[in-house]
């Protein structure tokens, strides 16, 4: 009798979640005085004795939880179900719905951490895919602050997470970073190999996040008259990123494993994630580099400094990390130093060169990508950039040698003769460009490949002979050098394919700019006055009025 009854009761429970379900995934939301009813029943069944209806619950609230309330009211009951069952099943559906219902925090992450050191593979896949969706869930929270507050300047002290809160910035995205990184790096050297995928994903979704939000502020600073309360605003949207920027970082070393493996999946993987959190310090340095140059410039009496509050605020994350952690006694002490994420960035790149030579174009792309968001800093693997300019595929080779452009004007004994018979032996036309671009980061001190930009000049499309008497401009101080080329370039004549105007006129452009030095050019600059294109005539005739002129003032102020 008495299991007829129990039967009776399992039956009736689960009729009841088969109501719930058609009142909450329909098109229309459940009536509010439901409420109530709703939530009682999803406790029975989170509480009930029966695996099966535990699970159903389970299932169901995690289809609801992103757009119910009633997942972050019942988040407790969950973390309890899971850590009083033992079930595999119940285990890893439980921590899969924690990830999906907007459980706080400091209630979550711990749960998180401690499912994924059980041995059970399948629970430990599906605890990362709950921090994954976890992390995603605080990511897609972010919200613009409203217009009407910024108008009036009504920014709060920085690190107000009340505040924060309140207008819906980035509170949730910064805590579940600062503190789920870290569980998500230790999972990156799981024994299954699913686990690390799933891990990778979710520092790249945070990585991804960044790169989302932080192009925005970057757009905020790109004219020359902010006003204070913007710059104010930036400082603060910036700074309040700045712990998930050092969060990413530190999970560099976690993926060094993955960057050796010998799956192609898990290291291109490996490389992407690496490659995207070097887009974000990158973005980060520049932004921090455009705060300081407009708190310096900008016409206000008094700015307030952009790190104000910043280290305070980082011990704060630190601590909150620590005690998702169950660590809360070691001493906390985390300075920002600018530059301390990129050279960790570097040191990772150069410790894992050996995918410059990977057997996968898509992971050498990744690689040389990631280098490339160094910029001046990736001197120290220059070694690494020639050898992948000749890399067999084109797109590689291209970002390599533009790279070498970057780290200009250092080491031209190295780099200016590798970029000289890249310009004369390429078949690319886009990769020829670039080696030229880059030469013209050198100046003078790229003379050595002089020759073989002046035969550059000479051949290929209208744009690649343009780059070609532009970097002849700037590679060489000597006259005598550079004007047989721009003679001759003045009067290319149009060839059946294309029309060379503008290699006329650029050619035009130049000895203007060369001002009395262009006068052994005077006789072709008289041929140019008959050019069939009016602006090669006009510029042609200025040069020539301009080399005429005795006066070194007045030939100056017309060279500009």
């Amino acid at each position: 009798m008495a299991s007829l009854a129990t039967w009776f009761g399992r039956a009736t429970l689960a009729l009841g979640l088969v109501v719930f379900s058609t009142t909450t995934t329909g098109a229309q939301p459940p009536p509010k005085d439901n409420a109530k009813n709703r939530e009682t029943l999803m406790i029975r069944a989170l509480d009930s004795d029966a695996v099966d209806i535990q699970r159903t619950a389970l299932i169901l609230l995690g289809e609801i939880g992103q757009t119910d309330p009633i997942g972050r009211r019942l988040a407790p009951q969950v973390i309890r179900l899971l850590k009083s069952s033992q079930d595999p099943m119940i285990q890893a559906e439980g921590v899969m719905t924690l990830g999906k219902i907007n459980a706080k925090i400091t209630d979550a992450l711990p749960v998180f951490s401690a499912v994924l050191k059980t041995s059970n593979a399948e629970v430990r896949l599906a605890a990362v895919k709950g921090l994954r969706d976890f992390l995603r869930g605080a990511g897609l929270s972010v919200r613009p602050v409203p217009n009407e507050v910024l108008s009036f300047g009504l920014l709060p002290p920085i690190g107000d997470i009340a505040w924060l809160r309140q207008y819906g910035a980035y509170a949730d995205l910064v805590e579940a970073s600062v503190s789920g990184l870290p569980i998500a790096a230790r999972a990156c050297n799981d024994a299954d190999p699913k686990v690390r995928m799933v891990a990778l994903d979710s520092i790249q979704q945070t990585a991804l996040d960044m790169q989302r939000l932080l192009p925005n502020l970057v757009r905020d600073l790109a004219n020359n008259t902010v006003k204070s309360v913007q710059l104010e605003e930036t400082s603060f949207r910036w700074s309040q990123l700045v712990p998930v920027e050092i969060a990413l970082a530190k999970t560099l070393p976690s993926l060094n494993e993955a960057l050796r493996s010998s799956d192609l999946t898990e290291r291109l993987k490996a490389a992407r994630v690496l490659e995207h959190i070097g887009i974000v310090e990158r973005r980060s340095a520049i932004l921090g580099e455009l705060l300081d140059k407009y708190r310096h410039e900008a016409p206000v009496e008094e700015l307030p400094p952009m790190f104000e509050g910043l280290e305070a605020r980082l011990v704060r994350y630190e601590r909150l990390t620590r005690q998702v952690e169950g660590d809360e006694n070691t001493p906390v002490s985390v300075p920002r130093n600018p530059n301390r994420q990129l050279r960790e960035l570097r040191d990772t790149l150069a410790a894992n060169r050996q995918l410059a030579d990977d057997s996968s174009s898509y992971v050498r792309q990744a690689y040389v990508n990631t280098i490339e968001t160094l910029d001046a800093d990736a001197l120290p693997l220059l070694g690494i950039l020639l050898k992948m300019s000749n890399d067999p595929v084109v797109y590689v080779r291209w970002t390599a040698i533009r790279t070498l452009g970057k780290v200009a004007p250092e080491a031209p004994e190295s780099i200016v003769p590798r970029l000289g018979l890249i310009i004369s032996r390429e078949l690319d036309l886009d990769v020829r460009v670039a080696a030229m671009v880059a030469l013209e980061q050198f100046g003078e001190k790229g003379q050595g490949a002089l020759e073989a930009v002046i035969g550059a000049s000479k051949r290929g499309d209208a744009e690649a002979r343009l780059e070609a008497l532009e970097a002849i401009e700037k590679m060489s101080a000597a006259p005598e050098a550079i004007l047989p080329a721009l003679t001759r370039a003045l009067l290319t004549p149009d060839e059946s394919v294309q029309s060379l105007a503008k290699v006329r006129l650029t050619a035009a452009q130049v000895l203007y700019r060369m001002g009395d030095k262009a006068r052994a050019a005077v006789p072709q600059l008289t041929e140019a006055l008959r050019d069939k294109d009016p602006e090669v005539r006009r510029l042609a005739a200025q040069t020539i009025l301009a080399i005429g002129r005795t006066s070194p003032r007045l030939n100056a102020k017309e060279g500009q």
